[in-house]
């Protein structure tokens, strides 16, 4: 009877009971350590990866051309509404023209501070090609985004 007692199976709650009192103080003070070290790197993790959350980061130069060429994209539909006339003030493409207030402004890359679209008020869509419609200020790389009637955004 007493060789089929010890056949049977442990309990698991049991086992686990034998588990716990087999761990001695330094066994039990090392695998604290790697908790808190596995904690502190997640937390790192995160914190380091909020850090470089494009979202957050600012605007690079193309991100700043593709505004323009929004912004230049909404001037022409609101001159085909108004015969051919460009919006006196670029707010007035708020919100029938773009979609966001966003666009109004640009992050610049030097300073990390948004910034007004500089905007050649007056123009219609009969004005030369090369006519500047908008510009950005001196970018980190001394260039500007410029913006033209022709539809074309460039660097310069």
């Amino acid at each position: 009877m007493l060789d089929t007692l010890l056949e049977k199976p442990v309990k698991p709650e049991i086992k686990r009971c034998n588990e716990i009192a087999s761990l001695t103080p330094k066994t039990i003070d090392m695998k604290n350590r790697l908790l808190f070290l596995f904690a502190f790197l997640i937390i790192f993790e995160q914190g380091f990866s909020f850090a470089q959350d494009p979202v957050n980061a600012p605007q690079t130069l193309t991100e700043i051309v593709v505004d323009a060429k929004t912004v230049l994209m909404g001037c022409r539909a609101f001159a085909a509404d108004y015969d051919g006339a460009f919006p006196s003030l670029l707010s007035e493409l708020f919100p029938d023209y773009l979609s966001d207030a966003k666009w109004l402004i640009y992050e610049n890359p030097n300073d990390e501070k948004s910034i007004r679209w500089i905007y050649t008020k007056g123009l219609a869509d009969t004005d030369p090609g090369k006519t500047v419609v908008l510009k950005s200020k001196k970018l980190m790389n001394g260039k500007q985004v410029v913006a033209y009637m022709d539809g074309s955004v460039r660097s310069e």
